[in-house]
């Protein structure tokens, strides 16, 4: 909400809307979900609860697919620095995929200061506090900070490691398909 014509929806109100999302699908008789998340960890909570809770009740299959954590034995190999807010990681993945949409004369980077034992990065060992989201007050205090929004290094951004990052996503997302598609074959056969 610290940005102007932000709409901001309450997790809560988000828990409901995945949750009616998945049990109206159900009602028409799909069993399994994929729900691939958007925006990064912050969302990894409400999806979660939604999740458990169509699991539990509906007695189907939910599988949550984050890119943050579905990445993590990739981007060191690509030498990404950590997971931040409009980095290198998601600027080399804009600049693979919607070259269009970034503006390298206008990348700056913005390094916040560390605080101990809270780093938002799954694959960091120093991650050791669970993320919780900022607040209107926090991300006033960044956008003053930094300029803008972000946290971490877009200068050191490229489409070459945006590809290899992008297709390391996919083929896990395909995986991810397979192995649903392969766990409803094995349902049918021990139902025959």
């Amino acid at each position: 909400m610290a940005a102007p014509g932000t709409i901001s929806i309450r997790p809560e109100v988000l828990i409901e809307i995945l949750y009616d999302v998945i049990s109206s699908l159900n009602e028409h008789g799909f069993k399994k979900f994929l729900i691939i998340n958007g925006h990064r960890i912050v969302n990894v909570p409400w999806i979660q609860i939604a999740a458990e809770r169509a699991k539990r009740l509906l007695k189907i299959k939910v599988i949550l697919f984050d890119p943050a954590y579905m990445s993590k034995e990739v981007v060191d190999k690509l030498g990404f620095n950590s997971v931040g807010h409009s980095e290198e990681i998601e600027v080399s993945h804009l600049m693979y995929k919607f070259p269009h949409l970034v503006k390298v004369n206008l990348i700056r980077d913005f390094r916040p200061s560390e605080k101990h034992l809270y780093h938002i990065d799954p694959r960091d060992p120093r991650d050791t506090l669970c993320y919780i989201p900022s607040t209107k007050e926090d991300m006033i205090k960044l956008a003053k900070d930094s300029g803008d929004y972000i946290t971490g290094s877009p200068s050191k951004a490229c489409a070459e490691k945006g590809m290899k990052y992008h297709q390391h996503l996919v083929n896990r997302l395909i995986e991810v398909l397979e192995q649903l598609r392969r766990d409803q074959l094995r349902v049918r056969w021990r139902k025959y």
